[in-house]
């Protein structure tokens, strides 16, 4: 048994990043992950269909085009779910109620389905209907504002931190329902937002005791000073020392002394409090050798440092391959395709990369075969628009 879902299928109903990177979470264990997609393509198939994104999070799907307002649709939709183990959407508050796909009506078909549901801003209270944008939830939460420039002015994290959290937050709630299901015989419906996936990245931060101090809280907003410095060709690293050895050391492998010797730079605290005058004195430093130099000395006097990457440079990084971490697959429209494989192993089923991503429709004709539709039925759903 290479892959642990072997045997489980999901109905996938989402686009964009959160719910389809659940999906491929599953698929990537083995589970059958049906998905389902608008006649005019949705947002998933905006320009060709197969934007990098596309790729990655719906590779090891089946796509089976339906229009699900038709009441044929709906009833290609009801023999999946009694056919099925989960049912994943990401639709607004009261969208599956007008639908006529609301989880009570769901487990009225099928008693066992786990009802996996994610939405922007949770399903109630006066931010539920606003527009769900990662970078929106970033302004909200505190993490834009934890974040400065020189000019102080507030920046949006480089990454969608809610959209690609979700995805593990989400298969994470659907085992523990199926593992519960295993016990009770029966599913049940797992929620998510994207505004608790904001709170769940930054969590350490957004701990405030009654009896906290103003500095206590001050560091919640601010989180830890950066240490990125030039180099003198022109390239950046990282310094990151926590404990004090780690700054004794960086004194000594830049050669301040005069650093080293003063009492106020020996505690958090005071470091924070002198941050311009500290940054200052590393930035020249830095700026006197190529980055390669660097490496090798911090390396050398056991000073935590990274070189700063671009993303196309880390995707070959040997570290990662080594490891497992990185892939290469085959696209039949895009050619050799590097991108992660699994982000967590199992030594008895370890799952692996699945199919490509699949073409608009590409299985339609088959899942509606498995789910019992003679071929003159199904010539009659392609003709009248129901399916593609």
């Amino acid at each position: 048994m290479a892959r642990a879902l072997e045997g489980l299928r999901v109905i996938d109903f989402t686009q964009m990043f959160a719910g389809p990177g659940t999906g491929m979470y599953l698929a990537d264990q083995g589970a059958d992950v049906i998905k389902i997609e608008p006649p005019n393509g949705g947002r998933d198939r905006a320009g060709d269909g197969f934007q990098n994104s596309f790729i990655l999070l719906n590779r090891g799907k089946r796509s089976l085009v339906l229009d699900i307002r038709r009441p044929e649709g709906r009833e290609v939709v009801h023999r999946l779910v009694q056919r099925s183990d989960v049912m994943l959407i990401a639709w607004p508050p009261g969208q599956a109620e007008r639908l006529g796909y609301d989880y009570e009506r769901m487990r009225a078909i099928n008693p066992r389905i786990v009802y996996a549901s994610v939405t922007g801003w949770g399903d109630k209270g006066p931010l539920a209907m606003k527009e769900g944008y990662d970078r929106l939830m970033q302004a909200y939460t505190g993490i834009t504002a934890s974040k400065r420039g020189a000019d102080g002015v507030p920046q949006e994290c480089a990454i969608f931190v809610a959209d690609m959290s979700i995805p593990m937050v989400l298969a994470y709630g659907i085992m523990l329902a199926l593992w519960a299901r295993e016990r009770t015989g029966q599913g049940q419906k797992v929620a998510t937002s994207q505004l608790e996936a904001q709170i769940a990245m930054q969590s350490i931060y957004l701990v405030f005791p009654e009896r906290a101090d103003a500095e206590a809280r001050q560091a919640n907003n601010t989180g830890h000073p950066s240490h990125v410095y030039r180099t003198q060709d022109d390239r950046y690293l990282t310094v990151v020392p926590i404990l004090e050895a780690e700054w004794t050391r960086l004194w000594e492998c830049l050669d301040l002394p005069e650093l080293a010797a003063d009492p106020s730079l020996q505690s958090d605290p005071g470091r924070n409090a002198k941050l311009e005058t500290l940054q200052a004195a590393l930035a020249g430093r830095f700026a006197t050798r190529p980055l390669a130099a660097w490496l090798e000395a911090l390396t050398a006097a056991g000073v935590p440092h990274a070189p700063i990457l671009w993303r196309e440079e880390f995707i070959d990084h040997p570290h990662a391959w080594e490891n497992g971490m990185l892939t290469e697959v085959d696209h039949p429209v895009v050619g050799r395709t590097k991108m992660m494989t699994l982000p967590v192993r199992l030594s008895g089923t370890p799952g692996q990369v699945g199919s490509p991503a699949p073409a608009f429709g590409q299985h339609s004709t088959e899942i509606l075969r498995e789910l019992g539709y003679a071929p003159g039925d199904i010539e009659t759903l392609y003709a009248e628009g129901t399916v593609r």
